[in-house]
């Protein structure tokens, strides 16, 4: 399976941290966030890996260069102009052959079992599988779509960053596609995951699954999230 990460935004919430790193590249744990997530899918043998670049490019390609050091194949993309989630990944359709594995740049779920979460998606046969994670949080829960899954796992309903409630289950950046999803996405126009393709594929009743997982949920938007990252984190490794 290949994997592509998200890695093009601008984070002006982070600033000054990000005035010179794009915000996948600020350390959390001692380490850049995008090597926590490059070495955990090496670790799950995935190792053609897409990263898509835009704000301070050359950090990103000339930290991981061609990914031997880190025992994968890294590749870039890079974005003269950001297309956003959905936009970035069809810009890349050439080179996606197979299922794919997406992950947000900035979101990091460290003890998930990847292998699984592949099993999964391979046996319920969708066109997609979205990972997500239960959050009991009030005030969290409007940071994040919303996803409401029927008793078989399939995704039925999605809101994103909905003002009241949808569901305790929140979308995370971890998810599978299979490259025919990149049909419903237009080509050379920037649009969202989440408000796009999330959306369109319920809408043309195909079939999408939801895996819900108990990992750590490391997200970081804003300088309260990173600092909290940084002690998750530590945390994480302290009992691995």
């Amino acid at each position: 399976m290949q994997a592509v990460i998200l890695a093009a935004g601008i984070s002006t919430r982070l600033r000054p941290l990000t005035d010179d790193l794009p915000k996948p590249m600020l350390p959390v744990a001692g380490r850049p966030m995008l090597e926590h997530i490059v070495e955990q899918l090496a670790s799950c043998r995935i190792t053609d890996i897409i990263i898509t670049t835009h704000y301070r490019a050359n950090r990103i390609t000339d930290y991981f260069g061609d990914g031997t050091r880190f025992g994968v194949r890294m590749r870039y993309a890079h974005e003269a102009i950001l297309m956003n989630t959905a936009g970035s990944l069809k810009s890349i359709a050439d080179l996606l052959s197979d299922d794919f594995l997406v992950i947000g740049g900035n979101d990091l779920l460290p003890t998930l079992d990847v292998v699984e979460l592949i099993r999964f998606h391979e046996e319920h046969g969708g066109i997609g599988t979205i990972v997500f994670k239960y959050l009991d949080d009030p005030a969290l829960l409007p940071l994040f779509g919303q996803g409401v899954l029927d008793v078989d796992g399939r995704l039925v309903a999605f809101a994103e960053k909905p003002e009241r409630r949808v569901s305790n289950l929140v979308h995370t950046t971890y998810q599978i596609y299979s490259p025919r999803a990149l049909a419903y996405v237009p080509a050379g126009i920037p649009c969202a995951i989440p408000e796009y393709l999330i959306r369109r594929l319920l809408g043309v009743g195909e079939r999408i699954y939801g895996y819900q997982t108990m990992s750590e949920f490391v997200c970081i938007s804003t300088r309260d999230q990173y600092e909290h990252a940084q002690k998750q984190m530590a945390s994480v490794l302290a009992r691995s």
